[in-house]
């Protein structure tokens, strides 16, 4: 169970837009039991911090003005389920080296 399996599927669900459409609006429970099905193994804790991880350095790293607390993750929830949120204007903004390296990290704290 960890965080590094919940980034490999993110980035297979950036690879997969079917597959994104089939777990869109799952709920968290729904989502993690189903991607253990497909050979994923996270679990709904891994998800919120990784989660956590990845907003925050998309915060911290990746846009200049969230120093004034106002970021443009704000905006781009809207109009979209949560989980298309994360795929494309979370985990989008990261190559998959960096995306594994900052949940890696964040694992290694826990």
């Amino acid at each position: 169970m960890s965080q590094q399996s919940f980034a490999t599927f993110l980035l297979a669900l950036q690879d997969d837009d079917a597959m994104l459409r089939r777990y869109r609006f799952e709920s968290l429970h729904r989502l993690s039991f189903k991607a253990r099905i497909e050979g994923y193994d996270f679990t709904g804790e891994d998800v919120l911090a990784a989660v956590l991880a990845l907003e925050m350095a998309v915060i911290l790293l990746k846009e200049d003005d969230g120093a004034d607390g106002i970021t443009s993750l704000w905006c781009d929830r809207w109009g979209t389920t949560y989980l298309e949120y994360l795929v494309d204007k979370v985990a989008g903004r990261f190559t998959e080296a960096e995306l594994h390296h900052l949940l890696n990290q964040d694992e290694q704290a826990a």
